[in-house]
C-alpha cells in the first residue's frame, strides 16, 4: 500500500482542499467483501461439485470476515486465516476480474461518485481498503474513475497455479499491521506537507464496518458516514454520525449537506448564497405544502397561502420592528421596477424628487424616474449630500432617494446617513436590496424602504416594499399608473392582487426563522462586521491587491482588483479561486477586478478560507 502522489488530482489548487471524502470498498462501492467472493471462487475450483463442503468453508471464512469487521479480531489475523482457507492464486483473481460489472457495484453507486466529481470537481476522492489491492484498484478505477494513487488496499500477492501451498500472500503491509486509522493519518499528513500555508479541514468518510467509523473516533476524520445498503452492523450504526441504508440518503447527507457546506463557498452578487438547513427544509415541504399538493401549484387565493403570506409579514414586523403605520406590500419586478412604480407612486408630473448618486443602482433609479418627471428629477452627487438641506429645490423635493449599499462598486452609507433629511420630514426612500435584514434597521427613518429577495431573505421574484400608510393614495383620474405598480391596488388586495410567486413565501418563511435562530439583526450585523472585516485587512495586507474605495466599504460587497502592475493576473486570480472552491468572485461586468458577496448565509469559513487563498496566491505572483 502507497500513498505516493496520492493527491495528484488536487495537486494544481493553490491551497489544500478543504474536504476530503473516503470510501471504504468492500460492502460499500460494491456490494460484496471482495477477499469472500475471491474466496469462493478457488474454493469451488478445489472441490468441484462437493457444495456442503464448499458452503461449510465459506461460512467459516463469513464468520472471519465479519470478526474483523466488527473489530473483534486483528484484520492481520482474519487475512491469515480466511487465505489458508482457500489458497486463492491468479487464475481465481483474472476469472473475479472478468465478472459483469453490474454483479459487483453497490447500486447506484456510480451516480453518488459522479455527483460528487461533477459539483465537487475540487474535492478528492480516496479509497482506504482492506481488501486486496489488484481488485480495490482495478474496480475502483473501471468502476468510478478513481485513479490507483488514491486507492490505498492491502497489498496482497497472488500466487501462479500450482504455487499456494507455502506462499506468502502478504508481508509486512501497513494496512494490516497499523490499520486505516494510520492510513488516513498518513495519507492527511502527506496533503497537509504538500500545502504548507493550508490543511483540509473536513474528512468525510463513509463505509459499513467499525474500522471506517474508527477513522473518526481515533483519527482524523470528522464525519463519519456508516453505510448499511450491503451489510448492516449495530456497532457502525453507534459509532456513525449519520447512518444511510441506500445510495439515495447518502446522496442527501453527503453531496446535498456536508460537502455543499464544506467545501465550496458561493460568493456570487445575486442571488446570493441560501442556508443548506433553509434550503434542506424547503425540499421537504417542496411536494406537500397541503394535502398534498405543492407550495408551486397551489392556489394564491386558498387561506392555507394567505395564512402563509400574513406570517411573512407578521415575522418581517417582529424582526425588523415595522410600526402598524407602516405596510408592507410584496411585489414582483424585482427592485428594478419600483425605480419606475415609486415615482408614479409618489409624484404629480410637475413635482419634483431627488437622488443621491452614490453608484450605478441609484444612477437606475434616478434615470428612470427622470422619464416620468424630467428634468424635475434632480441628480445629486454623493459628495454633495451634506449640502442637500441647502438645495435651491430643497422645499419643493416630494422624496429624497437614495441606495443603502451600492453592490458594483461595494459603497455602504452609515445607519445615521441623511438622518437630518428625516428629522426636517421630508420623505427619506431607501433601495436596501443588498443589505435589508444584515444589520438593525430604524423603518420610521423612512417613507419607503425596499428590497429584492434575492440576496438575504428569499428566491428572485419578491420585493418587499415598507411604505407609511399616509403615501399610499387614490390616483388622480387623469394620471395613469400600471394597476401591477399601484401601491393603492396592491394594498387593498393585500399584495395578492395577482398571482405571486408562491415559492419565494415559503422560502422566506423559513429564512426569517433562521435569521430569528442566529440572534436576529444584531447577530447578522456582528457577523457581517466580523466577516468584512477579515477580509478588508487581508486586502490591505496584500502586496497584489487594493481596495477599490477608501471609506465607507460596505460589509456586503468587498470590491477590489489588482494593483496596476498586476492587472494581467485577474483572470487567473479567479481561476485559481474556482480550483478550490471559491466561486463567484468576478467583478461587475463593467467594472473588471473583483467583488465577494458576503451575505448573511456567509461563513466565517468560507471568508477565511478566501483569506488563506489570497496569502497563497500572494507567495505564488508577488514579484514575478
Amino acid at each position: 500500500m502507497s500513498i505516493a502522489s496520492s493527491e495528484s488530482n488536487n495537486s494544481k489548487g493553490l491551497i489544500a482542499p478543504n474536504t476530503l471524502v473516503v470510501f471504504d470498498f468492500d460492502s460499500t462501492l460494491v456490494k460484496e467483501e471482495s477477499l469472500v467472493t475471491l474466496l469462493e471462487y478457488a474454493l469451488q475450483d478445489k472441490f468441484g461439485d462437493k457444495k456442503e463442503i464448499i458452503d461449510d468453508f465459506v461460512n467459516q471464512i463469513k464468520e472471519i470476515t465479519n470478526q474483523g469487521i466488527k473489530g473483534e479480531i486483528d484484520m492481520k489475523t482474519s487475512y491469515s486465516k480466511r487465505l489458508s482457507i482457500a489458497l486463492p492464486n491468479d487464475k481465481h483473481v483474472e476469472k473475479y476480474l472478468n465478472r459483469p460489472l453490474e454483479q459487483i457495484i453497490t447500486p447506484q453507486m456510480d451516480l453518488v461518485i459522479k455527483s460528487i466529481k461533477e459539483n465537487y470537481p475540487f474535492v478528492p476522492i480516496h479509497v482506504i481498503s482492506q481488501g486486496p489491492q489488484p481488485i480495490v484498484e482495478f474496480y475502483s478505477e473501471k468502476l468510478f474513475n478513481i485513479p490507483k494513487e488514491c486507492v490505498h488496499a492491502v497489498n496482497v500477492v497472488f500466487p501462479k497455479s500450482g504455487s499456494e501451498n507455502g506462499h506468502e500472500y502478504v508481508q509486512n503491509d501497513e494496512m494490516l499491521t497499523k490499520g486505516k486509522t494510520a492510513t488516513l493519518e498518513q495519507l492527511v499528513k502527506q496533503i497537509n506537507e504538500t500545502f504548507s500555508n493550508s490543511k483540509v479541514e473536513h474528512i468525510i468518510v463513509v463505509g459499513d464496518g467499525v474500522s471506517d467509523m474508527n477513522m473518526k473516533h481515533n483519527g482524523p476524520a470528522t464525519v463519519a458516514i456508516g453505510f448499511g445498503a450491503n451489510l448492516l452492523f449495530q456497532k457502525t450504526k453507534e459509532l456513525s454520525d449519520y447512518f444511510v441504508t441506500d445510495c439515495n440518503q447518502l446522496q442527501q447527507i453527503l453531496i446535498e449537506k456536508l460537502l455543499r457546506d464544506f467545501s465550496v463557498f458561493n460568493f456570487f452578487p445575486g442571488p446570493g448564497a441560501m442556508p443548506t438547513s433553509v434550503l434542506s427544509k424547503l425540499k421537504d415541504n417542496l411536494l406537500c405544502f397541503d394535502k398534498g399538493i405543492s407550495i408551486m401549484e397551489y392556489s394564491h387565493r386558498a387561506q392555507p397561502f394567505v395564512k402563509l403570506v400574513k406570517t411573512v409579514e407578521a415575522k418581517l414586523r417582529t424582526l425588523v420592528g415595522i410600526p402598524d403605520d407602516y405596510k408592507i406590500l410584496f411585489m414582483q419586478g424585482g427592485s428594478s421596477l419600483q425605480f419606475t412604480a415609486i415615482p408614479l407612486n409618489l409624484c404629480e408630473p410637475t413635482d419634483y424628487a431627488a437622488f443621491v448618486d452614490s453608484g450605478a443602482w441609484s444612477k437606475k433609479a434616478y434615470t428612470e424616474a427622470k422619464a416620468y418627471l424630467g428634468d424635475n428629477a434632480i441628480s445629486i452627487n454623493f459628495k454633495d449630500s451634506s449640502q442637500l438641506r441647502n438645495h435651491e429645490l430643497y422645499d419643493k423635493f416630494t422624496y429624497i432617494h437614495y441606495c443603502d449599499n451600492e453592490t458594483i462598486h461595494g459603497i455602504e452609507k452609515e445607519e445615521t446617513f441623511l438622518d437630518e433629511i428625516a428629522n426636517d420630514g421630508k420623505v427619506l426612500v431607501c433601495d436596501m436590496s443588498s443589505n435589508f435584514l444584515s444589520r438593525p434597521v430604524n423603518i420610521k427613518k423612512f417613507g419607503i424602504v425596499y428590497a429584492c429577495a434575492q440576496k438575504n431573505f428569499g428566491l428572485t421574484g419578491l420585493t418587499l416594499v415598507v411604505i407609511r400608510k399616509d403615501l399610499i393614495k387614490e390616483k388622480k383620474k387623469n394620471r395613469f399608473v400600471p394597476t401591477s405598480l399601484d401601491f393603492k391596488v396592491i394594498s387593498d388586495a393585500d399584495s395578492l392582487h395577482n398571482t405571486p410567486v408562491t415559492l419565494a413565501f415559503q422560502l422566506s418563511n423559513l429564512i426569517l426563522d433562521w435569521i430569528e435562530e442566529k440572534g436576529g439583526l444584531k447577530g447578522m450585523d456582528e457577523l457581517a462586521k466580523k466577516r468584512s472585516e477579515l477580509l478588508y485587512n487581508a486586502i490591505k495586507e496584500s502586496p497584489l491587491l487594493e481596495c477599490v474605495n477608501k471609506e465607507l466599504l460596505s460589509r456586503m460587497n468587498v470590491v477590489f482588483k489588482m494593483k496596476s502592475e498586476y492587472s494581467s493576473l485577474e483572470s487567473t486570480f479567479i481561476k485559481e479561486g474556482e480550483k478550490v472552491g471559491l466561486i463567484g468572485l468576478a467583478g461587475y461586468r463593467t467594472v473588471g477586478g473583483f467583488r465577494v458577496s458576503l451575505y448573511n448565509a456567509m461563513t466565517l469559513e468560507g471568508v477565511n478560507r478566501l483569506i488563506t487563498f489570497i496569502k497563497a496566491f500572494d507567495n505564488k505572483y508577488h514579484h514575478l
